[in-house]
């Protein structure tokens, strides 16, 4: 495989920066990749404690006007095409951690030379992530025929990000989109998502660039998924942590 170079990227805040901790001392797992960019909004101080190759990327401030940060955030990830010239970006949470040594060059469940898509078929017994199917065909601007929002991380060509970005109309729709989601509060009228767009995209629309895989097939974990909302940490997830080292 000729010489890729893979940066990961984190959309992050304030408020996700306890949860973040665990996640950054998780890079100690992982080799193969360039820089972790973490993309914040331009008024947020940096995390603390920051290891190397940490890279701090700024997008405009949504806090305090017309666009909740959350939507901001989407925004933000569909376009992380600018905030890094690497050849992939592999998208995390701040409420991730690798859980397992992972190179990112080889790894067989990333592919990065064509990066995986997971999929499956909506309405797949045991399957999660039907209730973006609105919010995805509002972005996407047609109703895609499977769900790619699987599991974590997300990998994707750069330049694939740029076309996705200038298929769903850029920065201009997607505020659009997000205006009328707030004045109407109602399905159809959804606010735009990140990672069901960008899957269905790339499958879509660049099938020759990534690797469709059936979410059966997805092979082992890289990544522990803790989620933020659950605060303060179940002891599950803190013993889970703890066992990875990351606590």
């Amino acid at each position: 495989m000729r010489d890729l170079v893979i940066d990961v990227l984190v959309k992050t805040h304030p408020p996700d920066y306890d949860c973040l901790a665990p996640m950054l001392r998780s890079m100690k797992f992982v080799s193969g990749y360039r820089n972790l960019v973490l993309l914040l909004e331009e008024q947020y101080p940096e995390p603390p404690d920051l290891p190397p190759r940490v890279v701090i990327a700024r997008s405009r401030r949504y806090v305090g006007t017309d666009y909740p940060s959350n939507y901001g955030a989407v925004i933000e990830r569909l376009r992380a095409w600018a905030y890094t010239d690497a050849d992939r970006v592999v998208f995390l949470d701040s409420d991730c951690a690798w859980c397992r040594p992972v190179d990112l060059r080889t790894e067989p469940t990333i592919l990065a030379e064509r990066p995986v898509v997971l999929w499956r078929a909506w309405g797949e017994p045991n399957g999660t992530g039907d209730g973006w199917r609105p919010a995805a065909a509002r972005t996407l601007g047609y109703d895609p025929s499977r769900a790619t929002m699987v599991r974590y991380p997300f990998c994707f060509p750069r330049d694939v990000l740029r076309a996705c970005w200038d298929f769903v109309g850029g920065e201009e729709r997607l505020r659009g989109l997000m205006t009328e989601a707030e004045r109407r509060r109602n399905a159809p009228y959804c606010p735009p998502v990140d990672w069901p767009v960008l899957g269905c995209f790339a499958l879509d629309h660049a099938p020759g660039a990534v690797t469709a895989r059936h979410w059966s097939q997805a092979g082992a974990h890289t990544v522990f998924h803790y989620l933020s909302h659950e605060r303060p940490m179940t002891p599950s997830v803190r013993a889970r942590l703890r066992e990875l080292g990351l606590l």
